[in-house]
């Protein structure tokens, strides 16, 4: 299913070439990224679920994770990956609106380090905000299904 998911995006080796070029330039900032997602969940209504120690985990494999969105090409350990977050949360009892907004927030960051960096020729910013999209709508697609496959079992 997601293969067809990613032809119908129109995926393809340009623009696989350009997520791997989008993550080396949302890299560095990155941190500071997902730091500022888990301060702003943590005094949200779903922050009581994170502890300190679980924070510092989730930042690890959050930045893990979007590493591997834009460099794995999809391969069956992003895959596996992806489908594992959605299963977490579902166990944990998160909303998938919770994760639609959380994702919202950080895709608006990472388009900002994109937009604001003066070096990136105004082309290559549209064709990285384009690639982004597609990706995240992969990724939100393949962890939604997650919950969604939970709700028919």
């Amino acid at each position: 299913m997601m293969t067809l998911i990613i032809r119908y995006l129109g995926i393809d080796t340009r623009t696989q070439l350009l997520a791997e070029r989008l993550w080396g330039l949302l890299d560095e900032s990155s941190d500071l990224v997902i730091a500022d997602f888990y301060r702003r969940t943590r005094r949200s209504h779903v922050g009581f679920l994170l502890d300190e120690r679980s924070i510092k985990r989730l930042m690890v494999k959050q930045k893990e994770h979007w590493h591997s969105l834009f460099n794995s090409g999809f391969d069956q350990a992003y895959l596996r990956g992806a489908t594992k977050v959605g299963i977490m949360h579902r166990e944990l009892g998160l909303d998938p609106r919770w994760y639609v907004a959380g994702y919202a927030l950080m895709k608006s960051r990472f388009t900002e380090q994109l937009l604001f960096d003066a070096s990136i020729p105004p082309p290559l910013k549209v064709a990285l905000v384009v690639t982004r999209e597609k990706y995240v709508a992969v990724d939100m697609a393949l962890t939604l299904s997650s919950y969604s496959d939970w709700l028919v079992d």
